[in-house]
């Protein structure tokens, strides 16, 4: 329960007069994205689910869901059928290659001090956080709180609507599944988003103290911080680079040691083959091009052979 409180305490903070059940749900865009209020079978729906995370009931009955903002677009389930989703051929670009250059000498010691800790090279670690947010340039413009809440909806939500959307796709990329078995395979999909995001929203609410949760940024998946962590993993690598006794990923020597700290422990040991270091930068992310991306990027500013 008390691993909880910040949870609770931020969502009684966010307060403001609840929307009447009758009201419309107004869409909008903040930085492009749709957003709006939760519906009230929503809010219904996510108290129900709280309390199932072991949430006091009493305090549940006080949330003000009313308050946060719904991501929409999130609730819409695609099966996936192996579309490519854009490139990492810019990482590689001159241009991107001289700021990093730059990057690495301009925190010559900090990096150093992680590699000495972490035995993990510089130039892997300076790619990572190039790859992943530009050197912090780009950590997102969702809301933590926002968007797990929002994907925790996703439990029992598929439509008539995302079936037909899933039987065209179907057709169009030539399967033979039926609606029946799209529906099965949607269900499970959409079980299993929200158990995923039920368990990273625990982690955001033990993690981090209230004040900061208005402005904590994250990415569409629900990252977070320069080396775009997920909550879980923040709360299993995470690395005080610093020595203030928190881990803030939006600061650069938390980033930098925490990065190292995952590396590290998914197998980055000294001396390795290629095929040891594509292993553990592929346990960083499950991605056979972006796992190219930072290996050849961190070549280019001076990372040795295997």
């Amino acid at each position: 329960m008390t691993k909880m409180l910040p949870l609770l305490l931020l969502l009684i903070h966010c307060g403001a007069s609840a929307v009447p059940d009758a009201a419309p749900q107004v869409e909008r865009t903040v930085q492009g994205v749709a957003v709006r209020s939760f519906t009230q079978v929503e809010q219904d729906t996510l108290r129900a689910r709280l309390l199932r995370l072991g949430v006091d009931g009493q305090l549940v009955e006080e949330l003000r869901l009313d308050t946060l903002q719904c991501y929409p677009t999130r609730l819409r389930l695609k099966l996936d059928y192996g579309e490519k989703w854009g490139s990492f051929a810019q990482y590689l670009e001159p241009v991107t290659v001289e700021k990093l250059q730059d990057f690495l000498r301009s925190h010559e010691a900090l990096l150093a001090a992680a590699e000495a800790r972490h035995g993990v090279p510089r130039q892997v670690i300076g790619s990572i956080l190039m790859v992943e947010t530009r050197l912090g340039e780009a950590m997102g413009h969702f809301r933590a709180p926002d968007l797990f809440l929002t994907l925790m909806l996703h439990e029992g939500s598929t439509s008539a609507e995302a079936l037909d959307s899933a039987q065209a796709r179907e057709t169009r990329f030539k399967g033979t599944r039926t609606r029946e078995e799209l529906a099965s395979l949607l269900d499970e999909k959409a079980r299993s988003r929200a158990r995923w995001a039920a368990k990273e929203m625990r982690s955001v609410a033990r993690l981090f103290p209230v004040d900061l949760w208005d402005t904590l940024p994250c990415s569409i998946a629900g990252a977070i911080g320069l080396p775009q962590f997920m909550p879980t993993s923040l709360a299993a690598y995470g690395d005080d680079g610093d020595g203030n006794g928190r881990v803030e990923l939006g600061h650069l020597p938390d980033a930098v040691f925490s990065v190292g700290r995952y590396l590290k422990e998914n197998g980055w040991r000294g001396r390795m083959t290629e095929a040891k270091r594509q292993k553990a930068v592929h346990n960083y992310n499950h991605s056979k091009v972006y796992v190219r991306t930072v290996l050849n990027l961190a070549r280019k500013v001076g990372l040795p052979p295997a």
